[in-house]
């Protein structure tokens, strides 16, 4: 059975399974997650329902179009949400329906850290601290506590099976000697929380790790602010330096496009059909400009300017502390990758 990728309207074989793999591997999709632009689109005859989850398309074909699934015995394509939710009595997510309540989904994968398939315990957690950083809801002080109660929980934890396995030997009449010193051996670990318990730890951790890419202060020049002498209670003028934050682009559209996926997404972008205008790449100046006839694949920025402030919006800070703020997108990128 074929079923139609929305995406780039080709034909895929296999089936659900089949499109999974696609839209995983081809479009770097995660089958896992919400997507909000477009929906995951029956690709099925004509059939053009849209679903904000992989595993609600997936029902749907299985239940509208059964007369062609249900003898569908490729194996699953590994995507994370086979049938995760097949057995559950969950309503349809459809996109642009009247109810938007959104369904809970897990995001587990099955990645495995290297070629032992041992889980390298620091590495979840310096990841873990990346994800927090990038979320602006989250405070430092959030971040440390919750470090903290996880590394009391884990040790504890351990503490707890060691005293199980124990008891077990200790059931078997075998809790002595070097089989059980080399078992409480393995189950001794270190902390994969020490040495990220401050700030300047965690950035350094996320800079070895995770390729994080440090800001660059730069002055711009300097105001002249007024403030009170608070030993004559006299007001003073008092130069004040006015800088900027940079991010270096070149180093982070290294990291960003060390990503396969990122690379393997740019290579597979593609014309749309005669008569559509979905992105650049579609219009009169793209084709006609010589620069992009020799470099297709050339990377294209977009550059935006914003304006946000940073204190309460009702208080009587406002204005004087008001940011701006210049940030790109990769136009090569589809929309759910920017």
């Amino acid at each position: 059975m074929e079923l139609n990728c929305f995406l780039c309207s080709q034909k895929i074989p296999n089936g659900v399974d089949g499109l999974g793999r696609h839209l995983s591997r081809g479009h770097s999709i995660a089958l896992t997650e919400q997507l909000r632009d477009t929906g995951f689109i029956c690709g099925y005859g004509n059939c053009r329902r849209s679903f904000n989850y992989f595993y609600n398309l997936r029902r749907h074909i299985r239940n509208a179009h059964n007369t062609v699934i249900l003898n569908d015995n490729i194996p699953n394509c590994g995507d994370g949400v086979n049938d995760h939710v097949e057995n559950e009595n969950v309503p349809d997510m459809e996109i642009n329906v009247d109810n938007h309540e959104e369904l809970p989904h897990e995001s587990g994968t099955n990645t495995t850290r290297d070629d032992d398939n041992v889980l390298n315990l620091r590495t979840e957690v310096i990841e873990m601290i990346c994800q927090f950083h990038a979320n602006p809801g989250i405070t430092g002080k959030t971040i440390n506590t919750f470090l903290e109660k996880s590394e009391k929980l884990l040790i504890k934890y351990n503490q707890i099976l060691k005293q199980k396995v124990l008891a077990e030997l200790r059931v078997h009449g075998n809790h002595t000697g070097p089989l059980v010193d080399n078992i409480f051996d393995i189950l001794e670990f270190e902390s994969p929380f020490q040495g990220l318990k401050r700030y300047d730890q965690q950035i350094n951790a996320l800079i070895e790790y995770c390729g994080y890419v440090e800001p660059i202060e730069i002055l711009l020049g300097n105001r002249v602010d007024t403030i009170i002498n608070r030993e004559t209670n006299a007001y003073e003028q008092k130069l004040v330096p006015e800088t900027a934050q940079y991010v270096p682009i070149i180093p982070v559209l290294r990291m960003v496009l060390s990503n396969e996926s990122v690379r393997n997404a740019i290579d597979s972008e593609h014309i749309s059909e005669p008569g559509m205008l979905a992105s650049f790449i579609d219009g009169n100046h793209f084709a006609a400009h010589p620069f992009f006839q020799l470099y297709r694949n050339a990377i294209r920025i977009k550059l935006y300017h914003d304006e946000l402030e940073v204190t309460n919006p009702q208080g009587s800070k406002t204005g004087i502390h008001k940011l701006g703020v210049f940030y790109f997108t990769i136009s090569n990128l589809p929309q759910h990758m920017n």
